[in-house]
């Protein structure tokens, strides 16, 4: 019987032990309109059975949300002059309604270690996934990969303890009595690369991919000065006598102790600045804002300022939190942080402007997550060594 079939299919791809082949033909049917009812009890059975497994990689998506966009078909109704409108939204929801299903399929069950594929399959050309990869440069220009340092093992700048306390954790330890070293130290990220650093202060940053933090080992009595390439994500300890400032592409961000997430690639038109905690001075040149939770500083190379107030802060920092997106992408922005941790070229051979919708690890391979991109039949890619040709479906 074809439910015994499928659920048989689906115990192999809960268990890992399900074929190529057989993997396919467990994604159609789950993608057959007919065939929603057997799976939405799937959804709910396995959902439910995932939070009672303590030990299972869960990927948090909300079932509910999953259902609704699926089954519920009516919920775009025509209205005076919206054609245009429906016709753009309509691409986008059904993107998204198919993504959050074969993203809750693919990756539910998923082990981080383990990549799901046929082990009777031949070898594919395919990127892993980035990690906690970083170089520290010293003040007198010694570097250190950091990858190769083991949890607990320390190194000294002028008397200050360095020490990786923990996988993709470097933390500054300043004794008594040191004063201002002038000498500064550079964290760095690769392609794939992410890492986190306890400075001195007790100020927490994250870097994603291709970033880079220069700071000197103690700051001075006046202030606390950081530069910033890149991305990261400030937990900056409070000292109301000394304030933080970050230096990031002309743009100065001043705060004496918050959360916030500053955005500076070269892919962007903008340095963004989104306060999640506390409140921050954005100033360039002659322009100067003071951004609270749920804003966002838009900074341009020519000087001028926008303030956006609708802001997702979940998206802004899924990045930190091992994702590309935790709810609504736009395509050409999930393409940008693929590129940043993968390490390949984009070769775009149509335009596709189009925005998913899912939570998307960042803990899988290249391969693994076009894989579930091309099930939109949406978009097709084609992988030839480091170069990621991008076409319509």
């Amino acid at each position: 019987m074809v439910e015994d079939r499928i659920n048989n299919l689906f115990a192999k791809y809960y268990d890992k032990t399900i074929s190529f082949d057989e993997r396919n033909e467990l994604f159609r049917w789950i993608l057959d309109d007919k065939n929603k009812s057997q799976v939405e009890y799937l959804l709910k059975t396995f959902y439910d059975k995932e939070f009672e497994n303590p030990n299972s990689i869960l990927v948090e998506i909300d079932n509910h949300r999953i259902l609704n966009c699926i089954f519920e078909q009516n919920h775009l109704q025509e209205q005076n002059n919206s054609s245009k409108k429906i016709a753009w939204i309509r691409p986008i929801l059904a993107v998204a309604c198919t993504i959050l299903i074969c993203m809750f399929f693919l990756f539910k069950f998923s082990d981080r270690d383990k990549q799901i594929i046929d082990p009777n399959a031949s070898a594919v050309n395919d990127i892993p996934a980035g990690g906690n990869r970083a170089i520290l440069t010293l003040g007198n220009g010694e570097e250190v990969l950091l990858d190769s340092l083991n949890s607990g093992e320390s190194l000294t700048e002028s008397n200050i303890l360095i020490t990786k306390s923990a996988d993709g954790l470097l933390t500054y330890t300043m004794p008594n009595g040191i004063d201002n070293i002038n000498s500064y130290n550079t964290l760095s990220t690769p392609i794939g690369g992410f890492f986190q650093i306890v400075l001195s202060d007790g100020t927490k940053v994250w870097l994603n991919a291709l970033s880079s933090l220069k700071f000197t080992p103690s700051f001075p009595k006046n202030e606390r000065r950081v530069e910033l390439t890149g991305e990261a994500y400030f937990e900056v300890a409070k000292d109301a006598t000394k304030p933080f400032i970050v230096d990031v592409n002309g743009t100065s961000v001043k705060v004496l102790g918050t959360h916030f997430n500053i955005n500076s690639y070269e892919t962007n038109s903008n340095t963004s600045t989104t306060v999640l905690e506390g409140a921050v001075l954005v100033s360039k040149n002659d322009f100067n804002k003071k951004i609270i939770p749920g804003q966002q500083a838009l900074t341009s190379e020519n000087g001028e300022m926008l303030l956006n107030k609708a802001v997702d802060l979940s998206e802004v920092v899924a990045w930190k939190e091992g994702y590309f997106s935790k709810g609504s992408i736009q395509f050409k922005i999930l393409m940008d942080e693929v590129s940043r941790w993968y390490g390949v070229k984009l070769d775009y051979k149509d335009n596709i402007d189009t925005e998913f919708v899912g939570r998307f690890p960042k803990n899988l391979s290249l391969q693994e997550l076009i894989s579930v991109l091309e099930l939109t039949k949406v978009v097709k890619f084609e992988l030839n060594n480091k170069t990621l040709k991008i076409m319509k479906m």
